[in-house]
């Protein structure tokens, strides 16, 4: 059957019909078809609190401790950091709900059909980094809860180490949890509307939020409201604080949901209404890190004062059992006061939380990006079980553990995806004017393969590079792979130190400045129109 172009009264996109033969077209990838575009405001706010409650979050603005700021300047850095990357969030996030494509469709326009597998895969490790960070996490906080209700379930102490795998007790529990997630995931093609996942994240938020308000509130009774606003937590040997380590703290904070930023279609591909979805995610995202991060600071603070003999070691951060910044341990230490039910109840706020987190920002990214490789032989359930089998063998029981590996993994990714998000936006609200040709997205012989047998796009290529290569350097030395005289307080490190911010600059620069001076042809086969002119609207297409 051919396929049309079909644009519903309220703008909606979507094709009638398949592409069958055409190797970049599978139906997870297809656009969504209006009917299951019903995703509204609630359902983008329950979407963030999901994703927003995980035990990364607690802590984030933990790091801002370790640099030697006190915990409200850390939390207003949390919040400054996610109201920056929203914005290059929403922009992104329009092209899904006007034309119902994911990420790696969405990037064919401006890397090439083929050559937005480039960015693609750039997003999925990252992802893949992340689902095993968070997998694991919930693995062993179910280890821990299952072993104060069963005493006899727990391993011998294991240095964890690369290639050192923990006790059998807590990799089962890990790969539990992975089963879970990804029957979880594969119960929920996007050809069927994701309506499991979108179920899952609509029940879990009101519960989410509710326990950790039950936190907050039996600490400020316990030992006092003022206590909790007024506890300072420094560790014994902070950074020097000052304009650096502040400014490297907002990068990471940028960088931690940088990478929704760049893939936000994949989920907005279901919405019902742009506005109401830009809304939902605004409110969603920003409000819920400014409370999950305070409510961390506070809650933590509380459960110091009630159990002092954490002080030392949640002050130094020092992964012990008396470190309260995992809140699995200040679980443990309630479970003393409350009763198994406490243990029961955080069991379940720790799945869904680390459920909700993996499924919706770690496995719907790197599958859709996965099969993006050969949509013709991959489908979304080979791009899930790729995206599990990948983030465990990054051995994410070492990658998580330690602040400083945490630090310098949050800082090294912004420089890569903050280049891919400057060059999208530049793309599709500069240079294309929100315009998309949607059926030669999918059309192998189509305006995106950008005049060539590669289908690449080469002054994305160059924008690319220009934008991760300097930082990219200096993360190598950061992370002891190669050494730089002076590099402490050089430009090198400053760049390195403000990574995403540099990348996405010099990248959504470049890449319009090229495109302008060699690209408007490109720009004009594909739109309809000069650049800088509003597009022609079509005429019907078939294929």
């Amino acid at each position: 059957m051919s396929a049309s172009l079909v644009v519903t009264p309220d703008g909606k996109h979507e094709l009638a019909g398949e592409l069958e033969r055409s190797q970049l077209y599978n139906k997870d990838l297809a656009p969504t078809p209006a009917r299951l575009r019903n995703w509204g405001l609630y359902s983008f706010l329950a979407f963030w609190v999901g994703i927003s409650v995980v035990i990364p979050s607690w802590s984030l603005a933990n790091v801002g401790l370790v640099f030697g700021f006190d915990p409200f300047t850390s939390v207003l850095v949390v919040v400054l950091g996610n109201a920056i990357v929203t914005v290059p969030l929403l922009l992104n996030s329009h092209v899904g709900a006007k034309y119902g494509i994911p990420f790696p469709v969405f990037v064919r326009a401006s890397f090439g059909t083929w050559g937005a597998n480039i960015a693609a895969l750039m997003r999925a490790i990252v992802a893949c980094g992340w689902f095993g960070i968070e997998s694991w996490l919930g693995g062993y906080a179910m280890y821990i809860l299952v072993g104060i209700l069963f005493h006899g379930f727990k391993d011998p102490p294991v240095k964890v180490d690369w290639f050192v795998l923990p006790g059998p007790f807590q990799m089962s529990m890990f790969l539990l949890f992975l089963v879970i997630q990804v029957w979880v995931a594969i119960a929920a093609p996007p050809w069927k509307g994701s309506r499991a996942i979108k179920a899952m994240f609509d029940w879990s938020a009101p519960f989410l939020l509710a326990f950790t308000l039950f936190l907050f509130l039996y600490f400020g009774f316990r030992v006092g409201f003022d206590k909790m606003f007024q506890f300072t937590l420094q560790p014994d040997k902070p950074l020097g604080g000052g304009f650096f380590f502040w400014f490297l703290l907002l990068n990471i904070n940028v960088g931690f949901w940088a990478t929704m930023a760049l893939n936000i279609s994949d989920v907005t591909r279901f919405a019902k209404e742009q506005t109401r979805q830009m809304i939902g995610q605004a409110v969603g995202l920003v409000g819920t890190m400014a409370f999950f991060s305070g409510m961390g600071v506070l809650v933590t603070a509380g459960g110091v004062s009630a159990y002092p003999q954490t002080l030392k070691d949640t002050a130094n951060q020092a992964g012990s059992a008396n470190d309260l910044w995992n809140p699995i341990n200040l679980f443990a230490l309630l479970n003393n006061d409350l009763g198994a039910i406490i243990i029961v109840l955080a069991l379940i706020f720790v799945v869904l939380a680390q459920l909700s987190t993996n499924v919706g920002a770690n496995v719907i990214a790197p599958a859709n990006d996965f099969q993006n490789l050969w949509p013709k032989r991959l489908n979304w359930t080979w791009g899930v079980i790729i995206t599990a089998v990948v983030g465990t063998l990054i051995q994410p029981w070492v990658l998580f553990f330690g602040a400083y590996n945490y630090i310098a993994w949050l800082s090294g990714y912004g420089g890569f995806l903050g280049a891919i998000g400057g060059i999208m936006i530049a793309d599709y609200w500069v240079l294309r004017r929100q315009k998309l040709n949607l059926l030669d997205l999918y059309r192998q012989d189509g305006v995106y393969t950008y005049r060539n047998s590669w289908g690449v796009n080469p002054y994305a290529i160059v924008a690319l590079l220009i934008g991760i290569v300097p930082p990219f350097v200096g993360w190598l030395h950061v992370i002891g792979v190669i050494q730089i005289a002076n590099y402490q307080g050089s430009w090198l490190d400053w760049l390195q130190t403000g990574s995403w911010f540099w990348s996405f600059a010099t990248a959504f620069v470049s890449y319009y400045v090229l495109m302008s001076l060699f690209g408007r042809r490109y720009i004009a086969e594909q739109t309809g129109a000069a650049m800088g002119e509003a597009p022609r609207r079509p005429a019907p297409a078939h294929a």
